[in-house]
Parts: structure tokens; C-alpha cells; sequence
């Protein structure tokens, strides 16, 4: 012991010192930037400048923190954030009031105002170091951009760390890309090459200097020093990744002895680090990969003693001792920290917790004592020498796990022991049913022993929840939860909203107090769907008796016996048990009167069909385009006219287009049907016959000039096709379909979802009315959160929301005959003329919206806008199309129609059949003319088009063997399947509209490969909206698949990006 100081003294003096470390605030800079991401910790940095960091209140230790952040003045968000602490680790949970709720920036704020102001010099000086720090970045990047900058890559070599150059320019984003390696005569060279940074290049070969040749090592205090410089350039990365290396504050070594295969293996960390790697350099730098980080090690160890430690083979136990000593022979310390080494000692000898169940005064009791070997010692009781021998950690946690389970600590008969017992209250007898049945029983699986008698209370009673089930006006399911207990009936939500340890200790049982002491006990499983529902319909603040519920939430049921829901509907009873399964019913017989043979799937479509029918139900046939959702449907309205359920026509509306396909295709497949069209300009003279037909046929626009006569009838099905005519939930069309009366409703679309969720919505709104909650209830419960934040959970939700009520099948699941499809993107360059062209028109529409922006805004400027995006996808299909220039420009200058005359004739020769789509009628007129030329005959369709039906048959069976359509006349609702090329002459937003169209070819009864090619002209508009078609298909196959986010264009940065 120090002269003059005595053992008083020094416990005083560590006293003194842990009470200050306790009141200084324990998360490291380190931490915070390995559980925050980058951008998070940024948002947070400026509510800390901004001082929108509110009330903040926390205990000493700061294990319990409560705060709000001002978003705005007027709305706080809340934060509960919990620090917990052991020897070993510090371990955060945040919880926040606003839309992310875990990580979040406002969590990261509140905990960097901690930081700031307790922590000491470091609060002080976080700040003004930070915005140094920004300045030095703004300084090491103000680099000339016409030259080449190096990328430092940072790469494992036979156990070592090099560094490989490449090459590359920031992209406008400032990012950079993979680069490219530079030459032999570069890399050689002795002076700067050109092109290349002239510093970049210096600090290259100042490294290869000090290298021998091939290989760009990192060694010594001049490796120390080159990778502070190549850090400093915001350009040293790992391997592939482009996030840049940043230097973070020394962190300290430790070593550790691990078990491996029966024997010690001696390990190293750094941190919190899970994986890193060695320079080996004077001092040692380690670094982080996954984080992007580098830091020095606090050790007094070398980098090539580290390495050679890192290599040691394992001993065997008995060695340990004499291991550690010629450890602190050669370096003069322990290697492994004492603390550390009588933790694997003490592992070589096996533990068991031994509980003893006693009771006093009629209060439960519990000894705890752990066995090692033949010794037994109680919880709190240290024999002479022994502690060295005991893993007081492992203990520890085994208290911890009696006191999670509620008990406390007391004494008992021994008074040198603790014991533990439930607290005095009115949960003690739930709370010791929950240790009985439930925690002992895990506790035993994990290797405890248990003595004496168990005595359960007769105060916990066990109960069955029950639900009865009924449905109201608006097709929604309604449950009554409700129990009996002695023969009485009891609503369930009586007894929610108060809280209970009880609860919160348990994972298999739920128990509610029904009068003083007198506990149920409930399934949790059960009750967790329950409490589910009061959390997502009344957010957990009112527990009425009975919930309205959608109907498809009947599939979240299944986890209930039969025995526990009652009804007095049995096809409710009936309804829940089959869409719980996905169960459509037993196999149908397909009506005999149908002219078609149904594939597997396409009756399994019928069966789903007739489910929906039977239980009043409607849905979306959202199978994709060419698997016959016509047939499904026409196999489906026979069978019901078969069973004389149809008492009242079918109404059938689609695109103007497919009057005479459905028309044909009823002829030919379902003769028995009589049919009447209402359609031309004498239609009013057939009004009154239309309801004496088993099938009306009638166009969108119809349906809402004829309104008053349709909304006078009654059907007994109304069937859209291409249901997204409706997808506006605002449009007159969608109001009008809305408004008409039937029995079953049933929308036909291969893409319910083309550019947003509210277009599924609108669709669902049709055919099951009341599904979905309101508008605004979705956009922000649903659509933001999938859209906007990639919400997975939300997106889950929905899926399983809509599932019974949308049946989607794709080619690949279930047509398997179906031939290859080989889609191949053409990126054209300009033609010189067309190029010209095109960067004059762009220059002015550019300067156009820019004063336009600036003097009405975004919103009042897009005709302007459209205008733009209008004349140059104009120039891109050729200058001819420009109304004012056309006579300055020929065939000649569309780089489009150059490859189409060099491309179609050697496709003719081939003996391919193509088809050519194009948005622009007059685009069309221009192939014309080169077709014409060229003296290729061809096929031609439009909405100018007369008889549609003789241009289809002239190429489908003809020989005409090039068929031009227009997108809006020909894309939908055709079968082309004499074709095996598609051509999309220029793109258009939305890929299903394009999908749509080349599925006229690729679709059942297609024998030959399909290939598809779209023209696309590079580094223009083309391009722009390319890229969108593949974020809005990405938004339509989330719905089915995963959440993602949607493309939009709302600001005039995004818009003018677009010009580009």
C-alpha cells in the first residue's frame, strides 16, 4: 500500500472516483456514429444548432431519458430512451412519438445534447471541431474537375493491407464509381500524366517509393503517416465500397481467451468492432469496414507482435497459467487481463442454479444457490478463496431472471441468506401462476434444478376466449369478445386498458382481475390478436365491446379453435375458417355449355370467382395480360346462369376498343348467353331490350352518358375490364361505375397498381366497398409509409389486408409452354442535325420554366412543362415531328428511322413478323412513308382506323407481315400472337402501358420466341424516362412482393433535372 494512505482513504478516493464517472454521460462519439447512419446524425446536428431540443429529463446514471424535439413550433415529437450498462457492453433503446421510431434523428439529437453537456471538454468543443471538420472536407475536395482525380483503394494482399489506384471523375451527384486502373506508362511515368491531379499523383508516387515494385504497402511511421494524407483526400476506400474512409479517435486492444473445440484460443478486439483489419504501421492502425472507419489502437504492442499473437495455436487448459507467465516475460504485462483470465479458469467448471420452493406465512419463497462441481453456495454468500473460482457474471444473470420475472429480495429463515419472494399486492398470485407454469418450466429447459413442494392458489382461474361473430350493412366482420367464468358471460373489453406486471413478465399467458384477487388466465396468443386490432382501429385508447373490423381481417382468426367463435350465420362461421386457408372450396365442374377447355389455373380462377360470389364478396382478377382473365370470366357468368343464380343481367364495361373482342370471344366460347351492345349513335332505340339479355356490353364513356338509364337497373354483375380506366378515385367515370347497383362486382386488370397505392384503393373501392379505410386514413396508415419510406411492415399489411380479394397470377408462375421473351434496350446516339436540335429546344424550354418557376411556381407552370417533355420526345422520334421546323429536317435526321431501315429488312428476311408501336399517330405516318420507300408492305391501326378487325386479320392471318399501332388504339385488349418482334418506337412513363402492348404477341397460343426492342435515344429525355419506368415498376411489383418507393416529380429541381 502508498506511503500515508490507508485502506479508508483509498476506498474514499474510489468512491469519489466512480461517483464522477456516474455523472458523466456514458455513450462515446464511437458509439453514437456506429448506431446512428451518417444522415442521421447530420438531421440531428442541426435541431442541436438550431436549439429545437425541448424539456429533457433523465436519472443520474442516465439509464432512464425523457425528451421532445421540436420539428416544428408548434409540434413536439416524444422521445423514451433506456441506457443500460454492464461491465461487458453498453446496450441503447429509443423509442420516438413520430414515423421512424427506432434510430431516429430526434433519439440522436437528444442524445447528443447529452453528450454535449456531460462530457466535459468534449461538449465544449463537439461542435466548433465538427464544423472544422466540414471545412477541411470542403477544402481537401476543391479539386479542378476537368482533371482525373485517384481513388485510393484499400485491399487485402497475403495477409496484409495495400493500396491499389484507380481512376475516375465525380459524378454530378459528387459520388464516385468503381474507376479505372491506370496504365503501366502512368504509373511509371516521372512526371505528372495528363489528366491526372498533380498532388493526387505526387502522393502516389511518394508511396511507391517507399515500396518495392508491385505491390503498394502501408509499413512503418511513414504507412502511418500516407494513410492520414490518403484519408485527409476523401477519396481512401474499402475495396468496392465508394463511402470514404473517415479517422475516429484511438480505440484500445483487448485480448481474450476463447473456447475452441475443447481448447483456449487466444483472441483479439477492438471495441465493438466485429470485424476489422491490421496496418501494419507505426503506431497500429486498425480498420473498421463496415463503418468506413479508421483508428489508431491504444497498445503498447507492435503491429507485427499483434499479427504473430493473432497466429497463436490453441493450448489445451491445463497450459493457461503457464502460458500467461511467459506472456508477462516477454512483454513485461499480462496479455490477457487478469479479470479476463479468471473468467476462463472459472469456465472450466460446470454451474447449476438450484431453486428451493418454500412458503412462509402463506407468501411464496425461493433459495437460490449455485453447484459447482461438489461445492453449493447460496446467491450472496462468498466462501475464503473461492471467488476466484466462481462466475459471479453467470450469477448475476440468474437473478436477473428471477427479478424479470417479478420477485424481489427478503429475508428468511437463514439469516445470512437472501431469499426471494413476490411483492405484497393484488397481482402476487398471477404473478406467482406465471412463474409456476411458465418461467420455471423455462428455466428448467436451460438447466435449473428445482426442490420442494410447488402449491398454485386457487385465486388464478383459467378461462377460454371466446368470439362471436357477426356482419354488419357495410359488409364489415363485427366481434364480441367475451368469457364465461361461473356460469356468467363477461365482455372482454370490460377489463382492458388497465396495466399489469403480470402481463408484461408473461409470453404464454394474458391475465385480467376480475375482482379483487380473483385472476382469469387467457391464452396470450389470442389475446395478442385482440389487442392488435384496439391498437391499429382505436390506437389503444378505447376497448369497445365490439370491433368493425374489415372482412378480410377474418384471415387473422386462425390462430382460434372453431370451438371459440360463434355466430349466428353458419357461411360466416364458414367464410373465416376458408379465407383463414386460402381455401376457394371444393373442385367445380366447369359448365358443360362452355366452348373451351379451362387450363389448372384458370379454374382454380373460376373457383375463386364462385367463392367470392357465394359470400357477397367482390374482388380483382389481376392476372397477367394473355392468361385468359376473359375466359375465367365468361367460364364464371355461364356457371352461374347453369345454376339459375343469375336473375338480373350482367353489366360488362371496357375500353372502347374491346366491344367486339368481348363480343367475339362470348360467341365463341358461351353461344347459350344472349347478348346485347349498347353502343353507336341508335342506341337510345334498344334501351328497354338491354334487360332482357343475359350480357349488356357497354364502353366507359357510355356508362356515364347513359347514367340515368343504367342507374335505374339492377345487375347481377358488373365486371370492369382494364379496371384501371377507374384508377382515379376522383375521375367522373370512377363516381359513375361506383353508383351502380348489382349483387357482385369484379374488376379485370393486369395492373391495379400502375403508378400509386390510391389506384388499388379505387379499384377495391368498387369492388369491396369498405375494405379500405377512408382516403385520408390510407394515404397516411398505407400509402406514405409504403410509398414515401419503404415501410415493409405496412406494405405486409396491405398484402395481407387485400389478399382473399385479389388472385394474381404471372406467366412464369403458371405457363410454363410459353416460348422465351428476350427484351433488349437500344441506346441510340442523336443524329448530328437531330442533336442540334435537340440542345437548342432543350436551352429554351430550360430558360422558359426557369422564369416561369420563378414567376407562378411549380404548379401554375406544368402545361409549360408537358409542352417541354412534348417537344423533345418529338425530336428524339425525328425533327419532322416539330411543327414549325419540320421542313428543315428529312428522314434522314431520326437516328430512330436510320435504324429501323437498316434493322426491318434483314427481320423480313428472317421471316420474323413485327410489330411497331408508337405514342405519336404522326410518327407512324413517317414509317409509313419509309416503309413505303423501302417498298414494304405493311398493316396499319389507329384510333382513326375504321375496320379494325381487317387490319388484325390482314397480318394475324394474312400477309402483311409489319402492323404499325398506335399505344392508345392497339395496346390493350388484341391478340397478335402471328407476331414474334415488338418494336416500342419511344418509351412512355408508365411500363405497364408498354407491357400491355407487347403482350398482344406474348401471350397463351404464342409458339415462338418473342423479341422485344425499344428504342431509346441516349443521354436525352428518352433516358429520363426510362429510368422512371423502371421506379414505377418496381412500385407496381411491391405491392405483391416488397415495399419501395415511387418516383414523383415535384419540385422545379426535379423537374428541370428531367431536361437534362
Amino acid at each position: 500500500m502508498a506511503k500515508g494512505f490507508t485502506k479508508k482513504d483509498l476506498l474514499s478516493l474510489f468512491d469519489e472516483i466512480k461517483s464522477e464517472q456516474a455523472d458523466e454521460f456514458p455513450l462515446t462519439e464511437i458509439f453514437l456514429k456506429r448506431y446512428f447512419k451518417p444522415a442521421v446524425l447530420e438531421n440531428a446536428k442541426t435541431y442541436l444548432i438550431n436549439n429545437q431540443i425541448g424539456q429533457i429529463e433523465a436519472n443520474k446514471d442516465f439509464s432512464q431519458i425523457t425528451a421532445e424535439v421540436f420539428s416544428s413550433p408548434s409540434d413536439p415529437v416524444h422521445q423514451h430512451i433506456q441506457i443500460t450498462r454492464t461491465k461487458q457492453k453498453v446496450t441503447l433503446n429509443g423509442h420516438c412519438s413520430c414515423k421512424v421510431e427506432h434510430k431516429c434523428k430526434h433519439i440522436a439529437a437528444v442524445l447528443l445534447k447529452l453528450k454535449t453537456q456531460h462530457s466535459g471538454e468534449f461538449g465544449e468543443n463537439y461542435l466548433l471541431h465538427d464544423w472544422f471538420n466540414q471545412l477541411e472536407t470542403l477544402k481537401v475536395n476543391d479539386k479542378p474537375t476537368n482533371k482525373d482525380l485517384i481513388l485510393f483503394v484499400i485491399e487485402p494482399f497475403k495477409g496484409a493491407l495495400i493500396v491499389t489506384p484507380k481512376v475516375a471523375n465525380p459524378t454530378k451527384n459528387g459520388r464516385y464509381g468503381l474507376g479505372r486502373s491506370l496504365t503501366e506508362k502512368q504509373l511509371n511515368s516521372q512526371v505528372t500524366p495528363e489528366n491526372i491531379d498533380e498532388s493526387d499523383f505526387r502522393l502516389l508516387s511518394w508511396i511507391r517509393s517507399q515500396n518495392t515494385f508491385g505491390k503498394l504497402a502501408l509499413e512503418g511511421q511513414w504507412g502511418a503517416i500516407a494513410l492520414l494524407k490518403l484519408i485527409a483526400t476523401g477519396r481512401c476506400f474499402w475495396q468496392e465500397s465508394r463511402q470514404p474512409l473517415q479517422l475516429e479517435s484511438s480505440q484500445p486492444l483487448t485480448f481474450s481467451w476463447q473456447t475452441h473445440q475443447d481448447n483456449l484460443r487466444l483472441t483479439a478486439m477492438v471495441s465493438d468492432v466485429p470485424h476489422w483489419h491490421l496496418f501494419n504501421t507505426v503506431p497500429p492502425y486498425c480498420l473498421d469496414p463496415d463503418n468506413a472507419q479508421v483508428f489508431e489502437l491504444n497498445t503498447p504492442l507492435q503491429s507485427d507482435e499483434i499479427k504473430h499473437l493473432l497466429n497463436m495455436p490453441d493450448i489445451k487448459a491445463s497450459m493457461l497459467d503457464n502460458v500467461e507467465n511467459r506472456f508477462s516475460q516477454l512483454f513485461g504485462m499480462p496479455i490477457v487481463a487478469r479479470e479476463e483470465a479468471s473468467k476462463t479458469k472459472a469456465k472450466k467448471l460446470s454451474i447449476k442454479p438450484i431453486v428451493t420452493y418454500m412458503f412462509e406465512n402463506g407468501a411464496p419463497l425461493l433459495r437460490l444457490q449455485f453447484k459447482y462441481g461438489s461445492h453449493v453456495f447460496d446467491v450472496d454468500h462468498i466462501a475464503p478463496n473461492a471467488q476466484a473460482n466462481r462466475n459471479l457474471s453467470f450469477e448475476n444473470t440468474c437473478v436477473n431472471r428471477l427479478e424479470n420475472a417479478g420477485f424481489t429480495t427478503c429475508k428468511g429463515p437463514l439469516q445470512d441468506v437472501d431469499y426471494f419472494t413476490l411483492p405484497v399486492s393484488t397481482e402476487r398470485p398471477a404473478l406467482w401462476h406465471c412463474f409456476v407454469e411458465e418461467h420455471a418450466n423455462n428455466l428448467k429447459a436451460s438447466g435449473w434444478q428445482f426442490l420442494g413442494d410447488i402449491q398454485l392458489n386457487a385465486y388464478v382461474e383459467p378461462a377460454k376466449l371466446m368470439l362471436h361473430l357477426s356482419r354488419d350493412k357495410k359488409n364489415k366482420l363485427v366481434l364480441e369478445p367475451y368469457f364465461f367464468f361461473n356460469g356468467t358471460r363477461y365482455f372482454f373489453a370490460d377489463f382492458l386498458g388497465m396495466t399489469s406486471l403480470c402481463n408484461n413478465a408473461s409470453v404464454q399467458f394474458y391475465y385480467l382481475c376480475l375482482v379483487s384477487e380473483q385472476w382469469i388466465v387467457f391464452d396470450k396468443a389470442d389475446v395478442s390478436v385482440l389487442l392488435a386490432f384496439y391498437t391499429e382501429f382505436y390506437h389503444g385508447k378505447r376497448y369497445p365491446k365490439r370491433l368493425n373490423l374489415p372482412l378480410a381481417y377474418a384471415r387473422k382468426l386462425s390462430s382460434f379453435h372453431k370451438s371459440q367463435l360463434t355466430s349466428d350465420e353458419p357461411s360466416l362461421l364458414e367464410l373465416t375458417q376458408m379465407v383463414a386457408k386460402d381455401d376457394f372450396g371444393a373442385r367445380l365442374k366447369v359448365p358443360d355449355t362452355l366452348q373451351a377447355t379451362l387450363r389448372d389455373y384458370q379454374l382454380q380462377g373460376l373457383q375463386w370467382l364462385k367463392f367470392l360470389k357465394k359470400f357477397q364478396l367482390g374482388g380483382i382478377l389481376a392476372d397477367d395480360m394473355g392468361l385468359g382473365k376473359t375466359l375465367q370470366t365468361i367460364a364464371f357468368l355461364l356457371s352461374e346462369q347453369t345454376k339459375s343464380r343469375a336473375k338480373h343481367p350482367s353489366l360488362i364495361v371496357c375500353p372502347t376498343s374491346l366491344v367486339n373482342n368481348w363480343l367475339n370471344e362470348l360467341a365463341r366460347f358461351a353461344p347459350s348467353l344472349s347478348v346485347a351492345v349498347n353502343f353507336g349513335s341508335q342506341r337510345q332505340k334498344h334501351f328497354t331490350a338491354l334487360s332482357k339479355a343475359d350480357c349488356i356490353i357497354t364502353t366507359y364513356p357510355l356508362l356515364v352518358r347513359d347514367e340515368a338509364v343504367f342507374n335505374e337497373m339492377f345487375f347481377e354483375h358488373v365486371i370492369l375490364d382494364e379496371a384501371q380506366t377507374i384508377k382515379n378515385i376522383n375521375a367522373k367515370v370512377s363516381r359513375h361505375v361506383k353508383a351502380l347497383n348489382s349483387n357482385f362486382n369484379l374488376c379485370l386488370s393486369g395492373t391495379p397498381v400502375e403508378n400509386n397505392l390510391s389506384e388499388l384503393k379505387s379499384l377495391l373501392d368498387f369492388s369491396m366497398p369498405g375494405l379500405l379505410p377512408s382516403q385520408t386514413h390510407f394515404k397516411e396508415y398505407y400509402q406514405k409509409p409504403i410509398e414515401k419510406e419503404s415501410n415493409q411492415v405496412r406494405a405486409d399489411q396491405l398484402k395481407e389486408l387485400v389478399k382473399p380479394f385479389l388472385l394474381r397470377r404471372t406467366k412464369a408462375e403458371v405457363v410454363t409452354e410459353l416460348p422465351a421473351k428476350t427484351e433488349m434496350v437500344k441506346m441510340l446516339e442523336l443524329m448530328p442535325n437531330q442533336a442540334s436540335c435537340y440542345r437548342e429546344i432543350r436551352q429554351q424550354m430550360e430558360f422558359k420554366l426557369k422564369d416561369l418557376f420563378a414567376e407562378q411556381g411549380v404548379d401554375k407552370s406544368r402545361l409549360a412543362f408537358l409542352e417541354a417533355l412534348l417537344k423533345l420526345r418529338q425530336i428524339c422520334c425525328s425533327p419532322e415531328l416539330l411543327a414549325d421546323d419540320a421542313e428543315r429536317f428529312s428522314s434522314t435526321d431520326s437516328t430512330k428511322l436510320d435504324w429501323l431501315a437498316k434493322r426491318l429488312p434483314d427481320m423480313l428476311r428472317a421471316g420474323r413478323k413485327v410489330i411497331i408501336f408508337s405514342q405519336f399517330t404522326s410518327m407512324l405516318g413517317l414509317i409509313e412513308q419509309q416503309l413505303k420507300d423501302l417498298q414494304l408492305d405493311y398493316a396499319l391501326l389507329t384510333g382513326q382506323t375504321r375496320d379494325r378487325q381487317g387490319a388484325v386479320t390482314s397480318f394475324q392471318e394474312g400477309d402483311k407481315n409489319i402492323f404499325l399501332i398506335s399505344l392508345k388504339a392497339g395496346g390493350t385488349g388484341l391478340n397478335l400472337t402471328a407476331a414474334d418482334t415488338v418494336i416500342h418506337f419511344d418509351p412512355w412513363w408508365n411500363p405497364a402501358v408498354e407491357q400491355q402492348a407487347t403482350d398482344r404477341a406474348y401471350r397463351i397460343g404464342q409458339k415462338k420466341p418473342v423479341f422485344v426492342y425499344k428504342l431509346i435515344c441516349q443521354d436525352t429525355i428518352e433516358e429520363r424516362v426510362y429510368e422512371m419506368q423502371q421506379n414505377k415498376a418496381a412500385l407496381a411489383e411491391s405491392f405483391f412482393d416488397a415495399a419501395s418507393n415511387q418516383f414523383s416529380v415535384s419540385s422545379a429541381e426535379d423537374i428541370l433535372a428531367l431536361l437534362q
